[in-house]
C-alpha cells in the first residue's frame, strides 16, 4: 500500500517509475568510475614522480607513498563496492514486501 502510494505520488510530480536502489546503483557506478580515474591518476603521479626524481631519496619516498596509497585507497574502494552491491542484493522486492 505505502509503495503503491509512492509511485502514484512519483508519477504525479514528475519522477519515472523507477526503483530506489536502481538510482542508488546507478550512482555508485559513476562514483566508482570517478574514483578508479582519480586512482590511475595517482598512480600515474607517483610513477612519473619516480621516473623524474634523479636518485633524491626523499622524492622516491614520496613517489613509492603516492603509489602505496592509491593501491590501498583502491583496496577500500573495492570492498566498500562490494558490501554496497551485497547489501542492495538482500533488499530484493519479497524482502522489502516483509518489511512494509
Amino acid at each position: 500500500m505505502i509503495i503503491e502510494t509512492l509511485k502514484t505520488f512519483g508519477e504525479n510530480i514528475g519522477f519515472a517509475d523507477v526503483d530506489p536502489r536502481t538510482i542508488v546503483a546507478r550512482l555508485i557506478k559513476v562514483a566508482m568510475g570517478f574514483m578508479g580515474i582519480v586512482m590511475v591518476l595517482m598512480i600515474i603521479s607517483g610513477g612519473t614522480l619516480m621516473m623524474i626524481s634523479g636518485g633524491d631519496v626523499e622524492k622516491v619516498k614520496r613517489a613509492k607513498k603516492t603509489i602505496i596509497n592509491a593501491v590501498i585507497g583502491l583496496i577500500i574502494m573495492l570492498s566498500a563496492y562490494g558490501i554496497v552491491t551485497f547489501v542492495i542484493n538482500i533488499f530484493d522486492e519479497k524482502t522489502i514486501k516483509k518489511i512494509i
